[in-house]
């Protein structure tokens, strides 16, 4: 086979879209070309090696699992990153593609057939992608990762157009206003641009409520999940948040996030510029005095289940902004909260069997990893778990 579709194969397989047919051809290459195989594995990491899921791959450890099973001749410690290429060719590059290093290693087994072997490969979970589906005033949906550009849908004079991924509406001939619903399920994550032009980034399994018109006093969403605005500035026409109406975000024009998963701990509203008005809302009777906050850029305020308030002065503001940036940031996460994570953006079910480990994270992984790439940092921290079908399960 030529090295240049073998490459194009290594990448769909890489990126979860291959076709089973392609994965017979790739299998096949195994016993037929491997040494062509090797190579557009070599050229596959080289053309890719300086985005984000290269960057936080942990090679070192890679390269031991490579040589534990390949030739003894080609034992070493040097770091991956001094490792000329040519060597890549005829040894490494055979695991720095998770997938396609696992078949070299079972295709090294004796006793058993390529075509035997590949029952036993686990399909490849691929990472979330841009989509959402969009649910109109009348009650029609409208799965807008399914469409190209043009016009979505015109509802009493508001015209809903979709560009290059972004969802924008046109109200300058609306009647009177109606409320649209934009959803993300687990696995999907989209942006849009407001009727008013401010621009709202939805994570996985979020939702935004908005009318298609902001024709009152006060420029009013509603929103679950996880949301970040960019708001265009009206000093007349004030912009407010009302999250699980336990929060309010009153703002003028400025950038901010808002994290209010059910499953999380807490609400977390986190500035990142200009300044914004946080009113706790009481939801039970003996609570009867509204919370105000102000905050500056860099804090954080942390509304509990019970409704304590926290304001947290300096926020880690990497680690909020990481879904925004395309990576995961799990610096002191524990297992749960990382686990919370992969189920949304992976669209998995996560099981503990036992005791659930003690366990805190560190460091970034991209989020455009394959499921089996980002678990090996728990095969790094010595956990045991076990993947079926899209049930991950952790053993204690």
């Amino acid at each position: 086979m030529e090295r240049s579709f073998l490459q194009n194969l290594i990448r769909k397989y890489y990126e979860g879209s291959i076709s089973e047919a392609e994965l017979q051809q790739l299998s096949a290459a195994m016993d037929t070309d491997a040494d062509d195989l090797k190579e557009a594995m070599a050229d596959e990491m080289a053309e890719h090696e300086t985005q984000p899921r290269f960057q936080v791959r942990n090679y070192d450890q890679l390269i031991s699992k490579v040589m534990q099973v390949d030739d003894e001749s080609f034992t070493t410690t040097m770091p991956v990153r001094r490792i000329n290429r040519n060597w890549f060719k005829y040894a490494a590059a055979v695991l720095l593609i998770s997938m396609a290093g696992y078949w070299w290693y079972l295709s090294r087994q004796p006793g058993k057939p390529v075509k035997e072997l590949a029952q036993e490969v686990q399909p490849v979970i691929a990472p979330g992608k841009d989509g959402a589906v969009l649910t109109l005033s009348d009650g029609r949906q409208v799965v807008v990762d399914s469409l190209g550009n043009g016009l979505v849908a015109e509802q009493e004079g508001t015209k809903v157009t979709l560009k290059n991924g972004q969802l924008s509406y046109d109200a300058s001939a609306a009647a009177e206003a109606k409320y649209n619903k934009m959803t993300t399920p687990r696995g999907r994550q989209f942006r849009m641009q407001l009727p008013d032009g401010s621009r709202v980034w939805l994570n996985a399994a979020s939702s935004i409520t908005y009318p298609t018109a902001f024709t009152g006093k006060e420029r009013t969403v509603f929103i679950t999940g996880e949301a970040y605005f960019e708001v265009v500035k009206n000093a007349t026409k004030p912009f407010r948040v009302k999250v699980n109406d336990q929060l309010d975000v009153e703002v003028l024009g400025t950038a901010f996030n808002v994290n209010a998963y059910e499953d999380e701990e807490a609400i977390r509203t986190t500035l990142t510029e200009g300044s914004i008005r946080a009113v706790v809302e009481p939801f039970r009777k003996s609570q009867q005095v509204k919370k105000d906050l102000i905050l500056k850029p860099g804090q954080q305020v942390i509304v509990s289940s019970d409704q304590q308030v926290q304001l947290k002065e300096h926020a880690n503001l990497d680690k909020v902004m990481a879904w925004r940036k395309g990576y995961f940031n799990f610096e002191d996460a524990d297992l749960k909260e990382v686990m919370r994570q992969l189920q949304r953006w992976y669209d998995i079910e996560v099981v503990y069997e036992g005791n659930v480990p003690n366990k805190v994270f560190s460091g970034k992984v991209g989020r455009d990893l394959v499921l089996t790439d980002v678990l090996s940092i728990l095969d790094q921290m010595e956990l045991k778990f076990k993947l079926e079908g899209r049930k991950l399960i952790i053993v204690q």
